[in-house]
């Protein structure tokens, strides 16, 4: 049946290393900075396979220290370069993420870096996925859920949040119910 909706797809073109290589370069690459324990939880792939794909690419791979956390993070000296160049914005902002959004299920050990530790059993259930969530300035501050008899986002925040931030999700929250309601 695969070949019937991917003609083109040959999935003989790598043996099994290299497959596993492209695998873990693809997620440093698209999740990066992540931890040893993040790609073996990804990837289900073990340990000793995982760092010894990494150790052959000294080059790409980069390790980096991360505040509040003791481990090795891995990231493409690409990116350590693009962060450095970058120019991060100053102004607060807040977004909505969708039920399992990848940008927090991309991560096992490291998704701590986004949550504070009391709330994460409201953002992520006990089998890992993550609920739908308010995220301001790189960090969830709370969760959203969406009332089908009110027909509008109903949420719950983690914290306070001054009048400025208000504001953001406030107008945050009628984006997504203006594309929710138009849904059906």
């Amino acid at each position: 049946m695969t070949k019937v909706f991917y003609p083109g797809l040959d999935l003989h073109s790598l043996d099994e290393r290299s497959a596993q290589k492209l695998l873990i370069n693809k997620y440093i690459d698209n999740y990066g900075p992540v931890t040893l324990r993040d790609i073996c939880w990804w990837s289900a792939l073990p340990v000793g396979r995982v760092t010894q794909i990494i150790k052959e690419e000294p080059d790409r791979i980069a390790q980096v220290r991360m505040t509040g956390f003791e481990q090795t993070f891995y990231v493409f000296d690409t990116t350590v370069r693009q962060i450095r160049e970058e120019k991060f914005p100053v102004d607060d902002w807040i977004t909505l993420l969708a039920h399992e959004d990848p940008s927090l299920k991309g991560y096992f050990e490291s998704r701590r870096r986004y949550v504070d530790d009391k709330f994460y059993s409201l953002l992520f259930n006990r089998i890992g996925e993550a609920r739908a969530s308010i995220v301001n300035n790189g960090r969830v501050i709370g969760i959203w859920s969406w009332n089908k008899k009110r027909d509008q986002i109903e949420h719950t925040l983690f914290r306070k949040l001054d009048k400025s931030n208000l504001k953001l999700l406030s107008l945050e929250r009628e984006r997504f119910n203006d594309c929710l309601k138009n849904r059906s």
